[in-house]
């Protein structure tokens, strides 16, 4: 089994005017054959961070210092059969441009719709428009960022772990999915 763990990090939104910020979106690929060991790192890890790293129990990363996050990594890349998926979204964007991308996504499905050829795929596109039109900026920037970090966990997959120690690892691949905010979200729906 392989486990893709998804978490983000950042407002999904426009930073302050003069201000350079951004928001990520960060995936660990763990073939099962790797597990084991990096769980008793990552615990001893844990059990070294003072209370105030975590929040509700979890621990944050914008709680860490910058000498924990170098440990966490070091952590990582200590252990060659895991890889990361990083996703970088750059908060320096023009606000009236970015408030208006779910009404243009929608236009632009609602126009890829029409060009479907068979009637339930043409409804499926239109609901996805639809739905997409319900969706705020920052929802939508936030999918997007998820949809990428996904695409690019699954592409290091096949790329990286080719090898035949790994076949046995391919079924089932499992997406794991930190908790994007309260219970049962847009956001929650979709990833579910």
């Amino acid at each position: 089994m392989f486990r893709v763990f998804i978490d983000e990090t950042g407002e999904f939104r426009p930073c302050a005017v003069g201000s350079c910020e951004l928001a990520a979106v960060f995936g660990v690929i763990l073939p099962e054959l790797d597990s084991d060991l990096l769980q008793k790192d990552f615990s001893s890890f844990l059990a070294k961070l003072p209370r105030s790293a975590f929040v509700n129990g979890e621990p944050k990363g914008r709680c860490l210092s910058l000498d924990q996050h170098m440990t966490l990594a070091k952590l990582l890349n200590a252990h060659r059969g895991i890889m990361t998926a990083p996703v970088t979204f750059n908060r320096q964007i023009d606000s009236p441009a970015f408030d208006s991308w779910p009404q243009k996504l929608r236009e632009l499905l609602e126009k890829e719709a029409a060009k479907c050829i068979h009637v339930e795929m043409q409804r499926h596109v239109e609901n996805v428009a639809r739905q997409c039109g319900n969706l705020n900026s920052q929802q939508i920037s936030r999918l997007m960022t998820y949809k990428i970090a996904v695409e690019r966990a699954l592409h290091g997959i096949c790329l990286f772990y080719h090898c035949a120690k790994y076949h046995s690892s391919y079924s089932p691949i499992e997406i794991v999915f930190d908790r994007t905010g309260t219970p049962n979200n847009r956001e929650e729906l979709v990833f579910n």
